[in-house]
This record gives C-alpha cells, structure tokens and sequence, in this order.
C-alpha cells in the first residue's frame, strides 16, 4: 500500500511539473530556466514513482540491464547535463555579466 500511495504522490507530482513547465513555453526565450528545471524534475518524480511501484531494486535492475544500459546512462546523463548547465553555468554567466553591467554603467555616469 506504501509503495502506491508513493507511486500516486510521485506521478501527480511529475504531471504537475510537467504541466507548469508546459505553461511557461510561451516565456521560454526568456526564462529557460524555470522550464528546464521543472521538466527535469517531473522527469525524475516520473521515473521514480515507477521504482515505487514496482520495487525500486527491482526497477534499478530493469534500466540497468544489459539492453537498456545505454539508453538509461544517456538518459540520465541529459537530466543531469540539464541541471548542472541550467543551474550551475547560467549562474556564473549571469553573474560575471551582471558584474560588467554594473561596472561599466557606473564609469559612464
């Protein structure tokens, strides 16, 4: 019963990020990040709310079988890529462009 109250809180959660980050397609040039981040985390509360349904040693073993292996790590992988790129990378960037804005408009004042 656990395991599909989990499975139940995990997929309404994951269509919920995915609805939202749907939403903001129409903000997307502006704001990638919210989508981005919401679409990889619905990704994630989907694929686990079927390691809960069916056991998540017993999934673990599914999608990192033999067969699937390649398609889990470049799945994985993307996810991930995602969040390192969309969190981590556009940070520092908009930092370091935020520090030149700021630095060159105050010596033209």
């Amino acid at each position: 019963m656990a395991g599909s109250n989990g499975f139940g809180f995990c997929l309404a959660a994951g269509v919920l990020c995915f609805l939202i980050a749907f939403l903001t397609l129409p903000i997307l040039a502006l704001k990638p990040r919210k989508f981005a981040v919401l679409y990889t985390v619905g990704s994630l509360l989907i694929i686990s709310s079927f390691a809960l349904l069916h056991g998540p040693m017993t999934h673990l073993k599914h999608i990192l079988s033999r067969e699937r292996l390649p398609f889990t790590v470049a799945y994985l992988g993307s996810l991930i890529a995602t969040l390192y790129f969309v969190i981590v990378v556009t940070k520092k960037h908009a930092t370091h462009s935020d520090i030149y804005y700021y630095t060159s408009y105050s010596t033209h004042m």
